[in-house]
């Protein structure tokens, strides 16, 4: 389990507390850290000096991150478009490798640090318009306010967990965190343990549904 876990755990456990400010009202600011090369292997979303969620990736184990500073961001702040591309060797018929890279682009929410939706080609191509939504010739009624996956749609097995930053534990409770309307479905996850939790995540999801 990574650290941003219990980091964004401790972010719920503290909105959902007697002292929750505005922290979602604020979006995050990006801090590409650990450089390699021209990448970094992890972006930090911090919303008032408070770290919301980190994310992570390698050459070989997502891909590293790039834009620092040219990171494209909605006019009203809430969205980014944080590219990433992952590398590594195929092996060709003759038996000598090549170099195969993949480019993704994660769309953020940087009120919450919830990966809306995670795409790769034509759709990377996209760009924010002044309403705030993400062009693209994909999914042309893309609505990032929305979830991709929800604690109910995951309890019912509609989708199913991945090796992917938009389909893992951290981001479903980045999207869309426990609260009385998912309660039961997050009792459910916990039940047919749909994310294949370590003692210590359950700890964590239990901490935010009692």
């Amino acid at each position: 389990m990574h650290v941003s876990l219990a980091v964004l755990a401790c972010t719920l456990l503290i909105s959902n507390g007697s002292n929750a400010g505005n922290r979602d009202e604020i979006p995050a600011t990006l801090e590409y850290r650990s450089p390699v090369g021209l990448g970094s292997e992890k972006v930090v979303m911090i919303s008032g000096k408070q770290v919301i969620r980190t994310l992570y990736g390698g050459v070989d184990a997502g891909g590293l991150f790039y834009g620092g500073d040219s990171t494209p961001i909605s006019d009203d702040g809430r969205f980014a478009a944080i590219d990433q591309i992952e590398a590594g060797f195929v092996e060709l018929p003759d038996g000598s490798s090549k170099l195969h890279e993949v480019a993704y682009c994660n769309l953020v929410d940087l009120h919450n640090g919830c990966v809306v939706v995670r795409e790769t080609g034509q759709f990377c191509g996209g760009r924010f318009t002044k309403e705030g939504k993400w062009n693209n010739p994909l999914y042309p009624d893309l609505d990032l306010t929305k979830p991709t996956a929800t604690a109910i749609e995951y309890a019912d097995r509609v989708v199913w967990p991945a090796d992917s930053p938009d389909a893992s534990l951290e981001n479903l409770l980045a999207c869309d965190p426990p609260g009385a309307a998912n309660k039961v479905a997050y009792k459910k996850i916990l039940d047919l343990n749909v994310f294949n939790m370590s003692q210590k995540q359950r700890q964590i999801i239990e901490a935010l549904i009692n």
